[in-house]
């Protein structure tokens, strides 16, 4: 699958990306909160990881898996972001 816009990080030694709109990185960057549901999978098992943006504070991210477990909490200054196929910074300092 071509992402052209995402945001990535890693949990368990795995990199994991949640596909985003322009419309949803615009939504993020304004501070507004988001939530997404990403489906991926583990050793042939299927799973859904959920993404926060903005939920704990303006550039924070925490993403959940198979039933809440926590595969990252941290900022967006510390996730990848992919715009347009171009990795990107975070563009403000938290």
């Amino acid at each position: 699958m071509d992402i052209s816009n995402a945001i990535s990080v890693e949990w368990g030694y795995e990199q994991h990306s949640c596909p985003i709109t322009d419309a949803e990185w615009t939504q993020i960057v304004q501070g507004k909160s988001l939530v997404k549901e990403v489906p991926y999978s583990y050793e042939g098992q299927d799973f859904i990881s959920e993404w926060f943006f903005n939920s704990k504070a303006r550039g924070s991210l925490y993403v959940t898996y198979d039933d809440s477990a926590v595969g990252f909490d941290g900022t967006m200054a510390d996730a990848t972001i992919t715009l347009g196929g171009v990795v990107n910074a975070w563009p403000f300092e938290e």
